[in-house]
């Protein structure tokens, strides 16, 4: 198995809290280069066998100034989320998940803060 989508890895057995820190982060990243994907969701985020985050089908994605989108951008995530949780029993994803997915997007900002200073 080379990857696996978020959504399949939740259906499996679950993400390390640092898994859910490294996908925080690729947002971020994207989101400071202004790459706004409307439909980010649980399939079209890709997980590597080695800890790699890859983000899928960018066809409705564009070059944006950034802005309130990325507010969007997360809430689409995190109701993806909730589905495949109320979708299945066993899905192992909760508060604590989201909050380090959230740490690790709020971790490049601390990083940019410190650069501009």
């Amino acid at each position: 198995m080379d990857s696996i989508s978020l959504a399949g890895q939740l259906r499996m057995r679950g993400i390390p809290i640092l898994g859910w820190i490294t996908i925080g982060r690729c947002i971020r990243a994207f989101h400071d280069l202004g790459v706004c994907h409307p439909d980010l969701n649980a399939h079209n985020i890709l997980l590597g066998e080695s800890g790699q985050v890859f983000v899928l089908d960018f066809d409705r994605g564009r070059i944006r100034e950034r802005g309130a989108w990325e507010k969007s951008v997360l809430a689409r995530l995190q109701r993806s989320l909730l589905k495949i949780q109320r979708q299945r029993s066993g899905v192992n994803f909760g508060e604590r998940d989201w909050e380090a997915l959230m740490a690790g997007y709020e971790f490049e900002t601390r990083d940019a803060r410190r650069e501009t200073r």
